[in-house]
């Protein structure tokens, strides 16, 4: 990536030009990986970047600031479609058209207002804020400790059934089940990582990532954790490639879906 060089040349662009350089400079050497997570912390997770667009002209023309926030409420319509890319083959069998709603409207509903797991509540969000890209959302993350976990049973044996029945909760508890892993204590798992097509290949994924990793070392858990379809051989390099060791292998249970990998880091 190539930070954008045209600026206004005041004191706070020369010094968030600064930051930007530094960061993305650690960044490019993955020896110093270690010293790039405080280094995400202090920054506030901003960066003066090649945004996603179509092509260079447009990049080297404008300032983009990219930052990670915590999601509200008003996101669910462009974060919705994410949180269905991170898992589509699984959400098109638990949520099947056939017994209620289209899963994007569902997860849309329940990301804006609900004790789902699917809230905002439980997402932060990578955002994109410059001349010609006025809030655009292009990632996604979801976390929970087993109390937080454990906190949406009830709503979501509850939404689930109002619009998808028996069937839905069936399918849904055995695919909690016997393909992935609840929480483990003092663990955070992650979960609904998602990017833009658009803006993949940019090292999102990753820093939304260790984001979370300087959350979960200052909440003090031990490890980070997440369920992975074997399948998604680019989800799970980059997922090893930050340290993230095969714990489990579950087999599928049917045709449709693929085996699961449980994966922990250590922190």
């Amino acid at each position: 990536m190539r930070l954008v060089t045209n600026f206004r040349a005041d004191t706070a662009g020369l010094w968030q030009y600064l930051q930007g350089k530094f960061a993305l400079a650690v960044f490019e050497h993955s020896g110093f990986r270690k010293n790039l997570i405080p280094l995400l912390h202090i920054f506030k997770q901003q960066w003066v970047l090649r945004p996603c667009y179509k092509n260079a002209e447009q990049a080297d023309k404008v300032r983009v600031i990219m930052g990670i926030r915590k999601a509200v409420g008003e996101d669910s319509a462009q974060i919705a479609p994410l949180i269905l890319s991170s898992g589509p083959v699984a959400f098109e069998h638990i949520f099947s058209r056939e017994h209620g709603p289209y899963i994007g409207d569902f997860l849309q509903r329940e990301f804006a207002d609900s004790r789902t797991m699917f809230s905002h509540r439980h997402h932060h969000v990578f955002e994109i804020k410059g001349d010609m890209s006025d809030g655009q959302l292009v990632g996604s993350i979801g976390s929970f400790d087993t109390r937080s976990h454990n906190s949406t049973f009830r709503g979501d044996a509850r939404a689930i059934f109002t619009h998808y029945g028996w069937r839905g909760i069936v399918k849904g508890l055995l695919f909690e089940l016997r393909l992935v892993k609840a929480p483990r204590k003092d663990c955070l798992y992650l979960c609904h990582i998602a990017v833009r097509p658009d803006c993949r290949g940019q090292g999102i994924a990753a820093k939304m990532i260790n984001f979370m990793m300087v959350k979960a070392r200052e909440g003090g858990y031990r490890c980070l954790s997440l369920d992975v379809a074997e399948q998604n051989t680019n989800a799970l390099r980059l997922y090893q490639q930050m340290g993230f060791k095969v714990l489990v292998r579950s087999k599928s249970y049917n045709a449709v879906l693929d085996n699961h990998l449980y994966m922990e880091l250590d922190l």
